[in-house]
This record gives structure tokens, C-alpha cells and sequence, in this order.
């Protein structure tokens, strides 16, 4: 459910640019926390496969997010 309403608040942060910076920034930290956190288990899973993969992906979301947060930053400043 986590997901779901951040998905609906990012979609709703397109048409309300004030939204934007802190939507991005809210989902950065709920993504490098959950990065952490499959980092510090990532060999409990089962198949043992899924840690790393899980832990990529996050790790890959966390970037885009980063770069993302990192250009709607400059945006507001021009």
C-alpha cells in the first residue's frame, strides 16, 4: 500500500509543482532506507538469488531518484 500512495501523490506532484521537491524527496529516503535495510539481509532471501537482485534494483531506483531530486533542485533555483 506503501507504493500505491506514493505513486499517487508523484502523479498528482506533476500537475502541483510545490509538491515536486518534496515528493521526490520523501520517496529518495524511503528508498535509500529500504536500500539500507535489504543491504544489511541481503543473504536471508530465498532463493538465495533474490537478496542481490532485490538489493540492485533498489540500489538502481535510489539513483534515479537521486538524479531526480537532484534536477527538479536546480529547476526551482533558475
Amino acid at each position: 500500500t506503501w507504493y500505491l500512495a506514493l505513486g499517487g501523490v508523484a502523479l498528482a506532484s506533476v500537475n502541483r509543482v510545490s509538491w515536486r521537491l518534496p515528493v521526490l524527496a520523501l520517496a529518495f529516503a524511503q528508498y535509500a532506507l529500504h536500500s539500507f535495510n535489504h543491504l544489511l539481509d541481503v543473504g536471508e532471501a530465498h532463493p538465495s538469488w533474490l537478496g542481490p537482485a532485490n538489493l540492485i534494483s533498489l540500489v538502481l531506483a535510489t539513483a534515479l531518484l537521486a538524479w531526480m531530486l537532484q534536477t527538479e533542485r536546480r529547476a526551482e533555483t533558475r
